[in-house]
């Protein structure tokens, strides 16, 4: 990894930590603990979102790889490092991002522009941090560090493990693997490689959730405990045919594609909303992406951007706490190879005018919410 990656990401990674409204509530500081003690299970109210068991403890529904680099802190009993890690996390995602654009031979000065437009991206996600926001956050600093090792056709074995450890920190992440597997085709010895690669962290999984729920699929999510009124998640409105359907597609695209500011009266007139953003304002540079599926390579990154997307299209939670539309951020990877593929020689004006409008308005988000001019969910 070159000099200008590394000062890029440690660029980011001092702008999250400093500017982000820095979530406290991260579930995986508790498990890192529990693990620690040789347990599965966290105490009664350690995070927001968790499946109690009735005996004052509960269990973390989420895969566990994000416990992991928390693991350290809590066996020197340093609490309160979510910000620092989420920013560690998101300058990585921002070195790597350049890195893989570089690999896809893009020329330093289009690489920048476009590494850019990531940074202004997840602005408001690596800064605020928390259990969810942190997850994704080293999903696609895993998946992206894998992805620069399938690009340039080098340890198939690596690259499944980090894929797998994306994974493990966010779900949607491990349908990336047909990009993968695409970049590593002609050779049945490095695609066997790279499946197993990912087995070393599925299996683990697998086992993990059979001792908390006796099923190798079972995260517990639909027994998270509700804070509206109702017993669990699934009594909420917004799962009103399960916490995955296809009836739910058409209002995560509206809310990805469509979704506005609302105009008040007083200053500044334009009120964010938590339930999001259109990505049309406030990550641009990813729109311009679908140019790419002409190109076999663009087809296939666009094709497992859509894949990925889809279990997050299909759930009855749309993102809620966001500025923008988070779930994207999951799809990134493949969206930076089809990108690649555009602007591999040049910086035209229509790059800059979507890189500079996603860092304005999320730039915008991150100072309404510390006037606290950000309304709560619309519903």
């Amino acid at each position: 990894m070159g000099w200008r990656a590394v000062g890029l990401g440690l660029l980011a990674g001092v702008v999250y930590l400093l500017v982000g409204p820095a979530s406290v509530d991260n579930a995986f500081g508790a498990l890192a603990t529990a693990l620690l003690h040789g347990r599965l299970v966290v105490p009664d109210g350690s995070s927001m979102e968790l499946v109690p068991r009735g005996d004052g403890f509960s269990y973390v529904p989420f895969p566990p790889i994000p416990a992991l680099p928390f693991l350290p802190f809590s066996a020197a009993g340093i609490d309160g490092v979510n910000p620092l890690l989420t920013a560690v996390a998101g300058g990585a995602a921002v070195a790597l991002a350049y890195a893989l654009l570089r690999g896809l031979e893009v020329r330093p000065a289009p690489a920048t522009w476009i590494t850019a437009g990531l940074g202004g991206s997840l602005l408001w996600i690596a800064g605020t941090g928390g259990t969810w926001l942190y997850a994704q956050v080293l999903a696609l600093a895993f998946a992206l560090g894998g992805l620069n090792l399938a690009v340039r056709e080098r340890a198939p074995l690596l690259a499944g493990l980090l894929l797998g450890l994306a994974a493990g920190s966010r779900l949607p992440a491990g349908l990336s693997l047909p990009l993968f597997a695409y970049l590593y085709r002609g050779s049945w010895a490095r695609l066997a490689q790279l499946g197993v690669g990912v087995a070393l962290v599925a299996l683990p999984i697998v086992a993990y959730n059979v001792a908390r729920f006796g099923s190798p699929v079972d995260f517990g999510y639909g027994a998270i405990l509700s804070w509206n009124g109702v017993p669990t998640v699934r009594g909420e409105q917004w799962y009103a045919d399960g916490i995955l359907s296809l009836t739910y597609i058409p209002r995560s695209l509206a809310v990805m594609l469509f979704s506005g500011y609302a105009v008040v009266t007083q200053p500044p007139w334009l009120r964010p909303d938590w339930s999001g953003l259109s990505i049309a304002l406030t990550a641009p540079i990813f729109l311009l992406a679908v140019s790419a599926w002409h190109w076999r390579l663009g087809a296939v990154a666009l094709g497992t951007a859509v894949l990925v997307m889809l279990p997050n299209w299909a759930h009855g939670n749309w993102g809620f706490y966001q500025y923008g539309y988070r779930y994207l951020v999951d799809a990134m990877p493949a969206l930076l190879v089809a990108l690649a593929l555009l602007y591999q020689e040049r910086v035209p004006r229509l790059l800059i005018a979507t890189v500079g409008l996603g860092a304005v308005v999320n730039a915008y988000g991150l100072w309404a919410d510390a006037i606290n001019f950000i309304s709560g969910p619309t519903v």
